[in-house]
């Protein structure tokens, strides 16, 4: 069970709830406790500089993937010194949920490194974070790190997603902005897993069509993955391309790679010979090395972490409410750490209990989300109609009008490009920032 507790700073842009008060007051904690943090849609500036986190147990919460957007501007270029947000070597265990980074950094037609998140730290978990910018998006800057992405979407060119460390990308996006030479990513790995890709798309603007690469080689022994990608933009035949002269990768290799058809994406070209010498594995895994690259294999390491398991979201709760009355309740949750409760698909109030009442003044239509330990929000109740503090009625559709993406899933988790035929899962993301889940059968 989890303690009910509410968000100990709320990021509204208003004067003394700022994105920039929010994170001196996270980095200002010495108790180790979690620190939560939500912000609310809108634009949110850190300014012009390089914003660190350095502090253990932070949760950065937002209200929505699209429409909670963090960004910076930097007015110089370079790797280390423009992340919009740097997680140092002490920020471990932080969280992040539905919402943006971005460096708006003026990359489009000239040169320039714009990193929106660099991270320093260890065991980091990141679910519907969407990171925005151009050359080296992401930064894993720490030789034995560990980082978990889930269903997040990372746009870029020039070896967008580089570093050390062993990450795990699960059902991600990957988008290819418009530019000749792009290459995905750049590995300098000195552990045993490196970048492993599994049910992750490769999107993008059209003029990488079958010019861009998987990874190169920038440092150590680079290791990088793709198990299971649908490719929508295909990369060059080769695959692969290098960087470093000395960096001879020690695997740079996918298993079972489709084109946006679903047909498997021809492999037999990929490239095995480097300046650094020719490598002797095979480029297309087997099934029994592919088997081996699972989130605990990957990630697990002595202490056997698991952050699938801070992942999980809370269960969308069920108003009860009688016509004509001021109060809606709902049914309770041993594990939601809080309750959001939503005026027309904006987060307005925060609660403990599994009950709100409502001021005479109040209009509108009525949901509620709950929070998991972590502070990330689940998806919404059904809706209840509110007119001057009093329920008129309770509506358990989704008006496809609210609906802002639909993703398709096969039955053990796979993502797919459409509907397929049979029992499909379909994930709908509504612009409230919540998400309804539910079996389809497709004839």
């Amino acid at each position: 069970a989890v303690t009910k507790s509410l968000y100990d700073f709320v990021v509204d842009g208003t004067k003394g709830k700022t994105i920039v008060e929010a994170i001196k007051a996270a980095n200002a904690q010495t108790s180790g406790k979690r620190y939560r943090i939500f912000v609310k849609n809108g634009q949110h500036n850190l300014g012009s500089v390089l914003t660190a986190m350095n502090t253990a147990n932070i949760s950065l919460v937002g209200e929505n993937e699209d429409s909670t957007i963090i960004y910076n501007k930097p007015t110089v270029e370079g790797i280390s010194v423009t992340a919009t947000i740097q997680l140092g070597a002490t920020a471990q265990n932080v969280y992040m949920q539905d919402l943006t980074l971005k460096n708006a950094y003026d990359y489009i037609g000239t040169t320039g490194r714009a990193v929106a998140l660099q991270d320093k730290g260890d065991k980091n978990i990141f679910k519907n974070v969407k990171l925005l910018s151009y050359q080296d998006t992401y930064y894993s800057n720490n030789a034995t790190m560990r980082s978990y992405f889930e269903d997040c979407e990372i746009h870029g060119v020039v070896d967008f997603i580089c570093g050390s460390g062993d990450i795990f990308f699960n059902r991600n996006r990957l988008y290819l902005e418009d530019r000749s030479g792009n290459c995905i990513t750049a590995p300098a790995t000195s552990t045993n897993w490196g970048y492993v890709f599994s049910n992750c798309t490769i999107d993008g603007a059209a003029s990488n069509n079958g010019s861009y690469h998987l990874g190169r080689n920038w440092q150590g022994a680079p290791r990088c993955v793709y198990l299971n990608t649908t490719m929508n933009v295909l990369p060059a035949g080769d695959g692969w391309t290098e960087m470093s002269t000395t960096a001879l990768p020690a695997l740079f290799a996918e298993y079972k790679s489709v084109t946006a058809s679903g047909s498997a994406v021809d492999c037999s070209a990929r490239k095995t010979v480097y300046t650094a010498g020719t490598v002797t594995y095979s480029p297309v895994l087997s099934d029994a090395d592919a088997a081996n690259y699972t989130i605990e294999n990957v990630l697990g390491g002595t202490d056997q972490w698991v952050p699938t398991e801070s992942t999980e979201q809370e269960a969308a709760p069920e108003i009860q409410a009688a016509q004509g009355s001021f109060e809606i309740s709902w049914n309770a949750s041993d594990y939601a750490l809080l309750y959001a409760v939503c005026v027309d698909g904006k987060v307005k109030y925060f609660t403990t209990d599994n009950f709100y009442s409502f001021a005479t003044d109040e209009v509108g239509m009525v949901s509620v989300r709950a929070a998991n330990e972590l502070g990330g929000l689940g998806a919404a109740s059904n809706v209840v109609k509110l007119d001057h503090g009093i329920v008129t009625g309770i509506d358990s559709s989704v008006n496809t009008g609210n609906i802002l993406r639909t993703d398709y899933y096969s039955i053990d988790g796979i993502k797919q490009n459409k509907a397929q035929k049979g029992l499909t899962i379909q994930r709908q993301i509504l612009k409230d920032g919540s998400t309804v889940v539910r079996s389809v059968l497709n004839k």
